[in-house]
């Protein structure tokens, strides 16, 4: 088989928003660039768009790249986003939640200037006030240490830059308070 080009798909929101019935272009082999301009991008929006290689006019169910395009309100590109933040975990700590990740530049993106932190009551976590802002250092690990107002928590963090944020990565559920009781033993009553 051999390779004849790409087909592009587009969704507004992320991958699981991707319309795979409707490519928004063709692109053959050997063609560096695709104009997107006339597809329509709505101001404050985020897309994804996602390649699938073509072989012999055959589409392969596989991804070749899939890459998200967020504009800010002035229907804008704000520039490269910072890379997502990983290793993320959140421990209970008494009345507070200890958290720590991990970030590390990748290619193409922009360099963290902070990580905001987040809490929450459920795995959507409200992003308009962050629990904590740690300044970002380099790659490397971070931590910070956050009050939540319930006592079962989803914990988000993302990285920052200038206008542009990574995507979010979140954590939970992390339940505070005592550890649960040991369960009673049990024992084979059946001989």
């Amino acid at each position: 088989m051999s390779f004849t080009g790409y087909r592009l798909y587009r969704g507004r929101g992320g991958p699981s928003s991707i319309d795979w019935t409707a490519p928004v272009a063709s692109v053959p082999a050997g063609q560096g660039a695709v104009e997107l301009a006339a597809a329509g991008h709505e101001p404050g929006a985020t897309y994804t768009y996602a390649l699938r290689p073509v072989l012999d006019g055959v589409e392969s169910p596989d991804f070749a790249c899939l890459a998200e395009l967020s504009l800010d309100a002035a229907g804008q590109w704000p520039g490269p986003r910072p890379a997502p933040v990983t290793a993320l975990a959140a421990v209970p700590r008494g009345s507070t939640v200890e958290v720590a990740w991990h970030w590390r530049a990748a290619a193409g993106t922009a360099a963290a200037e902070r990580f905001a932190v987040f809490v929450g009551p459920g795995p959507r976590v409200a992003t308009d006030s962050p629990a904590a802002v740690v300044t970002a250092e380099g790659d490397g690990d971070y931590s910070a240490e956050v009050v939540p107002a319930a006592a079962t928590a989803y914990v988000a963090v993302r990285a920052e830059t200038g206008p542009a944020a990574s995507c979010l990565v979140t954590v939970g559920p992390v339940v505070l308070g005592p550890p649960p009781a040991m369960p009673a033993p049990l024992v084979d009553v059946t001989r």
